[in-house]
């Protein structure tokens, strides 16, 4: 078969070749390897803000420390959001926002028990 059509293979190695080299080329791959790269820089600041806020229920911290703590985190996720979407072209979905806001609720409920301020 490949000597049948020696063109037409000649022609798919090319073309694939040349998808090869502009893939970060195309918007929708470079945001795709973006967020993923994003992700696992949240889920390693996730891990450090759950072990934040297991000191902070342990009630190791004054309020001055858990303040700083707090802007600690939040610079992170800043600085994580700079770099991987330094244009910021992140689309947000308020939707899966919503969603993420209540599950995180739920999670610290069951973990520390139902907020006293809502």
């Amino acid at each position: 078969m490949w000597q049948s059509y020696p063109m037409i293979w000649g022609g798919v190695i090319a073309a694939s070749q040349v998808a090869d080299a502009l893939k970060d080329v195309f918007p929708f791959t470079a945001r795709h390897k973006a967020a993923n790269d994003l992700v696992t820089t949240l889920e390693a600041l996730l891990i450090e803000a759950l072990y934040e806020a297991e000191g902070v229920y342990a009630g190791q911290f004054t309020n001055e420390q858990i303040t700083d703590r707090r802007r600690v985190l939040m610079k992170l996720r800043h600085d994580a959001d700079a770099k991987h979407f330094p244009t910021g072209d992140l689309p947000e979905r308020k939707d899966l926002l919503a969603l993420a806001d209540e599950a995180a609720i739920a999670y610290f409920d069951s973990m520390f028990g139902p907020r006293t301020n809502p």
